[in-house]
């Protein structure tokens, strides 16, 4: 029996420079970043003998049949709580991202627009 698994790869992209990640860069895209985590899922492949023995040719539409079957029943036990945690990882990691690469950005924006707001306070 193969030991691998299969796996299944979710990719989240953003831009670098939106407002919401780095205020003051509203009109520059900042070039993307993209972010990655991959399903590792239980079903395995087929064995590398069911390629190559006499006794058991290898027949792709009933092994792709099969597969996805096995996927199937995967998913319906346990898909949603897989797929959900996946994508909280999508997020926490561009979160990080955002928090260690944008933080002094944010900084400075934020003291620059307190002391135009304090300074206007003052002028009234």
């Amino acid at each position: 029996m193969s030991r691998s698994k299969f796996k299944i790869t979710l990719q989240f992209s953003m831009l670098d420079g939106r407002k919401e990640c780095v205020p003051g860069y509203e009109d520059s895209s900042g070039g993307c970043v993209s972010f990655s985590t991959t399903m590792r899922l239980k079903t395995s492949g087929p064995g590398s003998s069911t390629f190559d023995s006499l006794d058991c040719p290898y027949d792709k539409d009933n092994w792709v049949k099969y597969t996805v079957e096995e996927l199937e029943k995967e998913f319906e036990i346990c898909g949603k709580q897989m797929l959900t945690s996946t994508i909280e990882q999508l997020f926490d990691k561009a979160k990080l991202h955002c928090d260690e690469h944008h933080k002094n950005v944010r900084l400075k924006f934020k003291d620059k627009n307190e002391t135009t707001t304090s300074r206007s306070n003052t002028i009234k």
